[in-house]
Parts: C-alpha cells; sequence; structure tokens
C-alpha cells in the first residue's frame, strides 16, 4: 500500500498528465512520457500548495529534485 504523501504526489503527476509507474520512481523525471519544463514547474507549484510547504531554490540542488521518490522523500522530510 502506498504512503499518502505518495498517493497525493502521483495524483499531482496525473493531474498533469504524467502517468508515473512505480518501477520508474528513481528515473530522471527527463525520462517520463508528458512531462517537460512547464509542467514539471506547475507539478512543483502542485506540491507545494498541497502539503503548505516552501521550495526553496537550494532544495531542487539540496535534494535533487529530480526523481519521483526524490520529491516523495523531500515533502515527507519537509512534513516531518
Amino acid at each position: 500500500m502506498k504512503a499518502p504523501v505518495e498517493e497525493l504526489i502521483i495524483e499531482i503527476f496525473k493531474k498533469h498528465n504524467v502517468i508515473v509507474l512505480e518501477k520508474y520512481y528513481d528515473d530522471h523525471l527527463d525520462y517520463l512520457s508528458g512531462i517537460d519544463s512547464i509542467s514539471y514547474v506547475q507539478i512543483i507549484i502542485d506540491i507545494s500548495k498541497k502539503f503548505e510547504i516552501e521550495i526553496q531554490d537550494k532544495d531542487y540542488i539540496l535534494y535533487d529534485l529530480t526523481t519521483v521518490n526524490n520529491i516523495i522523500r523531500y515533502v515527507e522530510d519537509k512534513l516531518s
């Protein structure tokens, strides 16, 4: 069973027409079908709003927010 944070993040990806299979959670987002720089920014903004967290510029590099798993871990860390 998926954790609540994971489920909500995957739903946000789906909202932007980006389907992510669990086996691809560690793949770079560039390899996902349907994602481009604009949809990436929209997804990150939606995640920020959904979880009421502020994503700092430095966090993109520090947490390597380029895979689904890294984004999930980042949000879980921010919420704990």
